[in-house]
């Protein structure tokens, strides 16, 4: 019988192929010299920072590496209470949850507030993340409690929540798109919500955005006894993991009945050390912040400049639009042979295919005048 389900696999891998979707592993450029990486989400270098790698690996030797089962089971571990309660001051939150990945922290929200509300209405942006859209799935929301809003458009959303005749509205929204680099307006937000709950995630802004890095919703009129937001240690904190924060009510149902905190194994208490002094470092960035802005404003003028269609972008994430799949997959191999790592982006992930190019603070005025002119090769 496994011929059959071997045919029928290939046929779909051979389908991808001729549609120029079928994606390969690549390894990372870590260890690469003289390769400007543009593919991951380290937007603050502290991957490449040795001083605060050596400082991690010296507060580890006290701690095992597996946490060897769930919280509830014994993986629980005092760093982890020291990391959640050090989080929350620094967002300036009520109270924090950490979850081993920013995809399972999503997973967990939206299914937990969708059971304490019989008549809930979810308001979800067309373009927030797979795993929002897994926490839909997940909590089993029929089509008449959820509306699907054009992405950033407001309006849409303001005659929804009008029309809508639930008693309880949630509204779910990046704060910064993760692939057209685009920022959700938080203030026309709260002023739309009304009494609504927001539930945000800040994955692609913490660290970048914000007071001390704190994320988009410092820089807002939300109060922060009045959110959930989602808060990933993979990107800017440059390690992985995720935070939940919100009021203590909210965290404590959480702990008894979120499925992707109870049923899985702990993070590393490595990994928790990690986060307690990546931590500590990002509120000491605003040099490495304030650069990355000025590459990112310098890149996307002489982008668009050049021709380039950088759609709505408004941060150090910036997508070059491509007329098809093979196109982004020629882009993208043209610039690797230029060294210049950028992937390309095709459906399902994105409706319109492009090369994601992802900036962080470890990259150089030199580094930039060199990308811009690979680029402009590509648009002759």
């Amino acid at each position: 019988m496994i011929e059959h389900l071997k045919q029928a696999v290939t046929d779909n891998l051979e389908k991808l192929e001729r549609e120029n979707r079928r994606r390969v592993l690549h390894l990372n450029c870590y260890y690469q010299n003289e390769v400007i990486d543009l593919s991951h989400n380290d937007y603050l270098g502290l991957r490449t920072d040795q001083r605060w790698q050596e400082r991690v690996w010296h507060k580890c030797r006290q701690l095992p590496i597996g946490s060897g089962g769930s919280r509830l089971l014994g993986g629980e571990f005092k760093i982890f209470q020291e990391i959640e309660q050090q989080f929350a001051e620094f967002k300036g939150a009520p109270r924090a949850l950490f979850f081993a990945s920013g995809y399972a922290a999503n997973e967990a929200c939206v299914p937990a507030i969708a059971a304490n509300l019989n008549d809930g209405h979810f308001f979800s942006d067309q373009y927030n993340h797979a795993s929002s859209i897994d926490g839909f799935r997940l909590a089993k929301i029929s089509p008449e409690r959820r509306t699907i809003y054009p992405h950033g458009d407001f309006n849409y959303l303001a005659t929804a929540l009008q029309q809508s005749s639930a008693t309880t509205k949630i509204i779910v929204s990046e704060s910064l798109f993760s692939m057209d680099g685009d920022r959700c307006d938080l203030n026309k937000l709260v002023d739309l919500a009304d009494q609504a709950i927001l539930l945000i995630d800040e994955a692609h802004s913490l660290g970048v955005e914000g007071k001390w890095g704190a994320g988009s919703i410092s820089d807002s009129r939300i109060d922060q006894q009045q959110v959930i937001s989602i808060n990933t240690c993979g990107k800017a904190l440059g390690v992985s993991g995720a935070f939940v924060c919100a009021p203590s009510w909210f965290i404590d149902y959480l702990i008894n009945t979120a499925r992707p905190f109870i049923y899985t194994t702990a993070p590393s208490p490595w990994l928790a050390v990690a986060v307690k002094e990546a931590i500590i470092a990002v509120t000491t960035f605003d040099d490495r912040r304030a650069h990355l802005k000025q590459i990112a404003n310098y890149l996307r003028q002489q982008l668009t400049t050049l021709g380039f269609d950088i759609g709505t972008s408004t941060s150090h994430i910036i997508p070059l639009s491509c007329e098809n799949s093979l196109q982004a997959l020629q882009w993208s191999k043209q610039l690797a042979e230029d060294k210049i790592i950028a992937p390309a982006i095709r459906p399902p992930t994105v409706a319109n295919p492009r090369l994601r190019l992802s900036l962080h603070a470890r990259l150089t005025e030199q580094d930039i005048d060199q990308l811009l002119s690979c680029t402009a090769r590509l648009i002759r």
